[in-house]
């Protein structure tokens, strides 16, 4: 077994990793839909809470289709429209919470030296929002998302955080999300990859991460004692 490499960075991935996504994206997007369905006479049912949290960390156009395989291509474009109208109002009003466990996890990192990054499936609006709305930028230094100059995707995300910090790809970093595509793109980069799985994520058996936690609170020690892949 290699020994333990001692890590610089830690990027995460946003929803369902660090935000509580289902407290505002769940009444945002029921709204929308049954607005958008009633005004364009729609029939299809309504999305359960856990269909609409299944598109959570793919960019909103993918998941939509995900949850509504047979909504038609002109009322998908209206529905996406109208759920960031919802989405924006309920965070306008303040709904945005981090997840138990996310504040004092970053606090501890940030204090140990580590350079902080977040790379997210979202748009600009919705991360600096949340940036600025939950304070993460106390302990965040680097954020990209879709909308990012350059970026097409959330590989390029973190290659690009990497850049920032001064890292080359494979280097002392971990990359820690919900979904696997979190993990994939931290793979790409060469990472140390980690797999939460407390929220409403993948499952561990389909992440194919390098370590899982389930609370938050489990990543300081693995980040400060156990670096490197067993």
């Amino acid at each position: 077994m290699p020994e333990p490499i001692p890590l610089e960075a830690v990027v995460f991935d946003l929803d369902g990793t660090l935000v509580a996504t289902d407290q505002f994206w769940i009444p945002a997007a029921r709204a929308a839909t049954r607005r958008v369905f009633a005004e364009r006479d729609i029939a299809l049912a309504q999305p359960s809470g856990n269909e609409w949290m299944r598109l959570v960390g793919f960019p909103m156009d993918v998941g939509l289709k995900l949850v509504l395989p047979d909504l038609d291509q002109a009322s998908m474009a209206v529905l996406h429209a109208a759920c960031i109208e919802e989405e924006n109002a309920l965070l306008s009003a303040g709904r945005a919470s981090l997840l138990p466990g996310a504040a004092e996890m970053l606090a501890t990192l940030h204090a140990r030296g580590l350079k902080l990054g977040i790379a997210s499936n979202c748009g600009r609006h919705y991360l600096e929002h949340m940036l600025e709305a939950l304070d993460l930028k106390r302990w965040v230094t680097e954020a990209r998302c879709l909308d990012s100059p350059g970026i097409r995707d959330k590989t390029e995300m973190v290659a690009d955080i990497l850049l920032h910090f001064g890292l080359a790809p494979g280097g002392p970093a971990m990359m820690v999300g919900d979904r696997r595509g979190d993990i994939a793109a931290g793979a790409d980069n060469g990472l140390v990859t980690v797999g939460y799985t407390g929220a409403f994520g993948d499952s561990a058996d389909h992440m194919g991460a390098d370590h899982i936690i389930e609370h938050l609170g489990e990543l300081p020690a693995l980040v400060l004692g156990a670096g490197a892949r067993g």
